[in-house]
C-alpha cells in the first residue's frame, strides 16, 4: 500500500530527476551571448593563434563572439582549473593540450580531474615533434646519436623546457637504453640557446616552431618523433627509422568544455569545428604553425585522453620520474 510518506519521496525524488535534466539540457536558443574560449598559454603563441583563428569561425557561425581567454602559468593548471569549475552552460570553452594528459605522470595532485572534470568536444590538430642537436654534435641523424651515447653513458644530455617533451627525451632514453642526462629550463628559448651553443646535446620541440632555426643552420633535426616522415622534413628519418621501433610521440590540440555541458551544445560545437577545420584558410593557418588539421567524434578525443594519461604514466615510472 502507497502511504501519503512514501507518495510525496516518489513525488521529491521525480522533481529532483526533473530538475536535474533541465540543469543539463540546454537553452533551445543557445547561444545568446559572447562564448570564452580559455587558452592555456600567452598570446601570440601557437595555441593562442589557432583559438583564434577557430574562434572567428565559431563566431560566424553560431553568430555570437568567441572571447579568447588567455590564463597562462602553473604548468597549465591555471586555466585548466578555471574551465573545469566554470558552469556548464556552453559559454566556456577550453583549448586543451599536453597538461591535460601528461600532468598526472608528473604531480601527486591536481585541481581538477582531466578524465572526470571536462567534456570533449573535438581534436583540433596534432603536433609532431622533432629531435634536435648543434651544428657541431658529431651526428648527423638519430640513429648516430643513439650509438653516441651508448659509447659514453653519462656524457650526452637533453633539454627539458616543458613536461611533454620530457616524457618524450625519457621515452627516448629508456627505450635506447641511454643514459641521458636532463637539463631542466624554464622556457623553450633558454633551452635552445644552450643547445645550439652544444652545451646541451640535444631536445624535443615542435616542427613548426624549430623549423625556422632548422633553416637557419641554428640547430640541425636528428629524428622526428611521429610514426611517419613530416612532409618539411622529408629527408629527416622517424624515430622508429632509428632504430627505436614503434615510436611514437606527438601532442595534440583538443577543444574541451566543463563537465555537464548539454550534450546538445557539444554536439552542435563538434559540427561547427569539424567544418571549421575543412575550411582552407584554417588548414593554412594551422599548417603555417606546423600543426596538422585534425578533428574527432567526442568519444574518440575520450579515449585518446584516457590512452595518453596511461602512456604517459608508464613513461614516467619506466623512468623513474618522481612526482612533483
Amino acid at each position: 500500500m502507497l502511504t501519503r510518506a512514501r507518495f510525496l519521496r516518489a513525488i521529491s525524488a521525480v522533481a529532483m530527476a526533473g530538475a536535474s535534466l533541465l540543469a543539463h539540457a540546454a537553452d533551445p536558443a543557445w547561444p545568446t551571448k559572447p562564448i570564452r574560449l580559455i587558452v592555456l598559454y600567452t598570446p601570440g603563441g601557437a595555441s593562442d593563434i589557432i583559438a583564434r583563428t577557430l574562434g572567428q569561425k565559431l563566431s560566424e557561425s553560431l553568430g555570437q563572439p568567441v572571447v579568447v581567454d588567455n590564463r597562462p602559468g602553473g604548468n597549465g593548471f591555471i586555466g585548466l582549473d578555471i574551465a573545469a569549475h566554470a558552469p556548464a552552460d556552453g559559454y566556456t570553452l577550453v583549448l586543451g593540450a599536453a597538461p591535460l594528459v601528461v600532468s598526472p605522470a608528473l604531480f601527486k595532485s591536481m585541481p581538477f580531474d582531466p578524465v572526470k572534470d571536462f567534456v570533449p568536444i573535438s581534436l583540433v590538430a596534432r603536433t609532431l615533434n622533432v629531435l634536435v642537436a648543434a651544428k657541431s654534435l658529431p651526428a648527423n641523424n638519430a640513429a648516430e646519436f643513439i650509438a653516441l651515447a651508448k659509447a659514453k653513458p653519462g656524457e650526452y644530455s637533453y633539454a627539458s623546457a616543458s613536461p611533454l617533451f620530457t616524457l618524450a627525451s625519457e621515452l627516448i632514453n629508456t627505450s635506447a637504453q641511454l643514459d641521458l642526462l636532463q637539463v631542466r629550463y624554464k622556457g623553450v628559448a633558454e633551452a635552445l640557446t644552450d643547445v645550439s651553443a652544444g652545451r646541451v646535446s640535444v631536445m624535443v620541440d615542435t616542427v613548426g616552431a624549430q623549423m625556422p632555426h632548422i633553416k637557419g643552420g641554428r640547430v640541425k633535426p636528428l629524428a622526428v618523433l611521429s610514426k611517419s616522415r613530416h612532409p618539411n622534413l622529408p629527408d629527416v628519418p622517424t624515430m622508429a627509422e632509428s632504430g627505436l621501433p614503434g615510436y611514437d610521440e606527438e601532442g595534440w590540440v583538443g577543444l574541451l568544455a566543463p563537465k555537464g555541458t548539454p550534450q546538445d551544445i557539444v554536439t552542435r560545437l563538434n559540427k561547427e569545428i569539424v567544418a571549421a577545420l575543412k575550411l582552407s584558410d584554417v588548414q593554412a593557418k594551422l599548417d603555417g604553425l606546423g600543426f596538422v588539421t585534425a578533428s574527432s567524434t567526442p568519444d574518440q578525443l575520450a579515449d585518446r585522453i584516457r590512452t595518453d594519461i596511461a602512456r604517459y604514466i608508464k613513461v614516467a615510472n619506466d623512468a623513474k620520474i618522481p612526482k612533483e
